[in-house]
């Protein structure tokens, strides 16, 4: 699937900002996330679990926990 992002890409003569991607893998019936090392224009895409991310103003963590993501919210 990135390939062909990127064959796209390259097509209409635009970069990826891998800088602005992030990457994770839940690994089968147990949900475990792990890096999938998935690379974009010979970049590295960055592991969600190092990275702070927002999804419509909600931070995205590793594990995918409520909780923790409640007590984020309460104290802003």
């Amino acid at each position: 699937m990135l390939g062909v992002t990127q064959r796209c890409l390259d097509w209409a003569l635009m970069k990826a900002k891998v800088n602005k991607c992030a990457a994770v893998a839940l690994t089968g019936q147990t949900g475990r996330v792990h890096d999938p090392k998935l690379a974009m224009a010979g970049e590295p895409l960055p592991f969600l679990a190092d990275k702070a991310v927002k999804l419509l103003g909600l931070p995205i963590t590793t594990p995918f926990d409520s909780e923790e993501i409640k007590s984020s919210l309460m104290s802003n």
